[in-house]
């Protein structure tokens, strides 16, 4: 997968990204005045099957949009939590556990596998619960979370990157 950015990114927004990559293996480019044509046309050039566009508001991303073969197959409003330290994860084996549905093709956009149980070098797709209200990001979005993504590192360990789920928008 190949991840872009909107025309002016913030350093939040570049950071996060960044993050993205080293977390997932993907490649990372900088839109700058390219149109979303010619970064798909670059992503499938690069040999990449998907590509997904981080937007962002107030200079904060707040949007993330998935493409497959140059379509549109999944738009989700966020609010993210980076990390300034190595990720120590091992995205050649990356696996997926998701307990949200909606949710389940991230790991083929990632080209990642499926797994209930994985140990190491996961991301973990679940259900926000307000049991978890002191654990996550921006509390201020309680009432609007629908899922939490987080990421464990190749010793099993939770790393700080998040990325909460605000909305599944409608394609």
């Amino acid at each position: 997968m190949l991840i872009s950015t909107s025309r002016k990114p913030s350093q939040n927004t570049r950071k996060f990204c960044k993050n993205l990559m080293h977390a997932t293996g993907c490649e990372y480019v900088n839109r700058g005045k390219s149109s979303i044509r010619d970064v798909l046309l670059k992503s499938a050039v690069l040999g990449n099957d998907s590509t997904a566009f981080v937007y962002e508001i107030k200079g904060n991303p707040s949007k993330i949009t998935f493409y497959s073969r140059a379509k549109e197959v999944l738009s989700i409003l966020v609010t993210v939590k980076t990390q300034n330290t190595r990720l120590h994860i091992n995205p050649e084996n990356l696996k997926v556990k998701c307990e949200v549905p909606e949710l389940s093709m991230i790991a083929d956009l990632l080209d990642a596998t499926l797994e209930d149980n994985p140990k190491e070098n996961y991301l973990y797709i679940h259900k926000y619960t307000q049991l978890d209200e002191e654990e996550y990001i921006e509390k201020d979005y309680v009432d609007y979370k629908i899922a939490i993504i987080d990421f464990y590192n190749k010793h099993g360990q939770k790393i700080e990157l998040q990325i909460a789920v605000r909305k599944i928008l409608d394609i």
